[in-house]
């Protein structure tokens, strides 16, 4: 097996992230490895997960965005604002329609902000909150801004609706649900939760942690591992091969060096540098345009600002 690069796995319900890593651990006997994007116990779906030197892109990955399918019960709150908490009320919901929930989607469409659930990992004075939720300890709220790009109610069978959500990083699906109870008058809680893709990648390309103990057996996991060149989608800069030695040491990369590059960017966009065989050496920011590389062969403007040295 390649033990650079990533595999896509299809987390199920009941389990951590964490979990998902040490499971790994233990079925490909290696120890570098880390997740892009924690996912829930409650929830199911695609875990992008990153091996050996690929560990490095991380940072990369848990910036895309995330698309999921929610199941959420109206009618009932919680402390957690899922199924799993202490129930904290209930009212009827019969007069509620499909039109009304389609209506108050609409209103999370965009850039807004979300209080984080109190039953979360996030911090608060090093502490996850949940901790202090646990304990009976009342601390200050914590907001969060977030992007909602696209939300649509896919099934209305009340008291249960199905909604599809794409939107960014940090996004707390449960938070939403417990939003939109309080929108509609009602209350409500998330009930269930799938994450469909995470920036390109689906759920439908991805190995349960069975599948991937099985191919691991047969000496066929190799297929489906995303090797580094392919797994982030910057443009690439192929450098002179003179010059590679020096990428460890964050040496300036000019014009002059860049051989040829993959596709057009502009000044301030993420780019990856390649050596001639197409190895990733590392991920860093444009300070000049494509368009302004033959203007400056003879110039002193560095081409690239190191971020991740590979």
């Amino acid at each position: 097996m390649r033990n650079d690069g990533a595999i896509l796995v299809n987390k199920h319900q009941g389990i951590t992230s964490f979990d998902v890593i040490s499971s790994l651990r233990r079925i490909l006997r290696i120890r570098r490895i880390g997740h892009c994007g924690t996912l829930d116990p409650l929830a199911h779906g695609l875990v992008v997960v990153c091996l050996g030197r690929a560990t490095k892109l991380v940072q990369f990955l848990t910036h895309e965005d995330k698309r999921y399918e929610a199941d959420i019960m109206l009618g009932r709150t919680t402390m957690t604002y899922d199924r799993y908490g202490v129930v904290t009320g209930e009212s009827a919901v019969n007069a509620i329609s499909a039109g009304e929930v389609g209506t108050a989607l609409e209103s999370f469409t965009g850039d807004i902000q979300q209080t984080v659930p109190p039953h979360s990992a996030a911090k608060y004075h090093g502490r996850p909150r949940y901790e202090y939720a646990r304990n009976g300890v009342d601390i200050p709220a914590k907001n969060r801004d977030v992007t909602i790009h696209k939300i649509r109610l896919i099934e209305f069978a009340s008291p249960h609706i199905k909604i599809d959500v794409t939107c960014s990083k940090g996004t707390y699906i449960r938070s939403i649900a417990h939003e939109l109870g309080r929108k509609l008058g009602c209350g409500a809680h998330l009930f269930s939760l799938t994450r469909l893709r995470v920036g390109r990648y689906k759920l439908e390309d991805a190995l349960t942690l069975n599948q991937i103990a099985a191919r691991e057996n047969l000496n066929r996991l190799s297929e489906r591992i995303i090797d580094l060149p392919g797994l982030l989608e910057f443009p690439f800069l192929t450098i002179a091969e003179a010059k590679k030695t020096d990428i460890a040491n964050g040496v300036d990369i000019f014009a002059w060096d860049i051989e040829r590059y993959s596709s057009g960017f502009g000044r301030g966009e993420k780019v990856s540098l390649a050596d001639s065989a197409g190895r990733l050496l590392a991920v860093g920011e444009a300070l000049l345009a494509s368009s302004e590389l033959d203007a400056n062969k003879t110039g002193s403007t560095p081409v690239f600002k190191y971020i991740r040295v590979i």
